[in-house]
C-alpha cells in the first residue's frame, strides 16, 4: 500500500479508499475503513458493484451507494450474493481457501469489529455493559475549506 500513497502523491492523484478490513499504508486522499458489517458476512458493501456511485457526505458523516437505495436492485445482489456463498459451501469465494487448521479455525472464529473483534469460539462474544450506540451531534469541519 506504501507503493500505492507514493505513487499518488508524486503525480498529484486524488483517490479516495473504502475498505471493510484494515488499511496498512491508506493514507492519502479520503480513506473510509472498517466498515461493517463486512462483505464477507453479507454486508451492504458486499453488494457494491464496478461502476456503483459511491456519495461519501462529509457533512453528514454519511457513506452511501446510490444503487443500493433502489430495494429492487438491493434484494437482487442480496439474492446473488446469497447464491453464490451457498454453492460455495457457505463461504464467498472471495474469502480464499483456508487450506490450513489453523486458518479454518481462525474463519469460523472470526468476530467482526461491530461486534467487538477477535477470535471468539462460535463467534459468541460477551459484552460487560452491552449499549446501544449513541447518536451524537457531533458536526465535522474541514479545515481547507471556507
Amino acid at each position: 500500500t506504501s507503493r500505492i500513497t507514493s505513487l499518488c502523491r508524486e503525480r498529484e492523484i486524488v483517490v479516495a479508499l473504502m475498505t471493510d478490513g484494515r488499511f496498512s499504508g491508506g493514507s492519502v486522499g479520503l480513506v473510509i475503513g472498517h466498515v461493517g458489517p463486512e462483505a464477507a458476512l453479507g454486508g451492504p458493501i458486499a453488494f457494491i458493484e464496478d461502476g456503483d456511485e459511491i456519495v461519501a457526505d462529509l457533512n453528514t458523516n454519511e457513506v452511501n451507494c446510490s444503487a443500493l437505495n433502489d430495494q429492487r436492485i438491493l434484494e437482487e445482489r442480496r439474492t446473488a450474493w446469497k447464491k453464490t456463498v451457498a454453492d460455495n459451501g457457505g463461504t464467498h469465494p472471495n474469502c480464499g481457501i483456508a487450506d490450513t487448521r489453523l486458518l479454518q479455525r481462525a474463519r469460523h472464529s472470526a468476530v467482526p469489529a461491530t461486534r467487538g473483534g477477535g477470535l471468539h469460539p462460535k463467534r459468541e462474544v460477551w459484552v460487560r455493559n452491552a449499549r446501544d450506540a449513541l447518536v451524537s451531534d457531533f458536526i465535522p469541519k474541514n479545515r481547507f475549506r471556507s
